[in-house]
């Protein structure tokens, strides 16, 4: 009988121990978020300065930090609002788009996505895609721009652009233009 009992308590543990066997790919399904190295941050901003001096204030909703083939990267998949200083800590211009990439280690950005740009002269850009190049302070795109300028009555349109990033001088590559010439009739 003790015997019996012991081998039916042997049985019973094989059974249980079998059933209790789960692959990790079955566990990993549970916890998808848990298979992504990247880190989250939500509503908050991001300062940029040089020589204790603001440059830039960046604001996002969502920020997921992560590594690509090595490299540091910070995604804004719901869009960033920039604002650009003077040396004064005046704004000089605004940067708006709903998604945006940069690579940490190099100091590039790309938004993306209905992206506006604006400075103090009211001068707005609308284009698909712009880069930013921090170290170089530009700002640039080969893409199709569309430029306002309601002071000067001038709404420009071209394909790449490239400026300063207070939007205070800028080029247009293929131009094309619609508006007043001052001082010509």
């Amino acid at each position: 009988m003790l015997q019996q009992s012991l081998s039916l308590l042997f049985v019973s543990s094989l059974i249980f121990l079998s059933s209790c066997v789960n692959k990790e790919s079955d566990i990993n399904d549970l916890f998808p978020e848990q298979q992504d190295d990247s880190e989250y941050a939500y509503n908050g901003y991001l300062l940029y300065s040089d020589s204790a001096e603001i440059k830039v204030r960046l604001e996002y909703d969502v920020l997921r930090k992560f590594r690509k083939d090595g490299q540091p990267m910070s995604e804004f998949p719901e869009g960033i609002y920039v604002e650009f200083y003077d040396q004064y800590q005046n704004p000089t211009s605004w940067l708006v788009a709903n998604y945006a990439l940069r690579n940490d280690r190099v100091g590039n950005m790309v938004a993306r996505d209905s992206v506006v740009l604006y400075n103090s002269d009211q001068d707005k850009l609308e284009t698909s895609e712009l880069e930013w190049n921090e170290k170089e302070s530009l700002i640039e795109t080969e893409k199709f721009v569309r430029i306002s300028q309601p002071m000067k009555g001038d709404t420009s349109y071209g394909y790449g652009f490239r400026a300063k990033q207070d939007f205070s001088e800028f080029e247009i590559g293929k131009f094309s233009g619609k508006g007043t010439i001052p001082g010509f009739k």
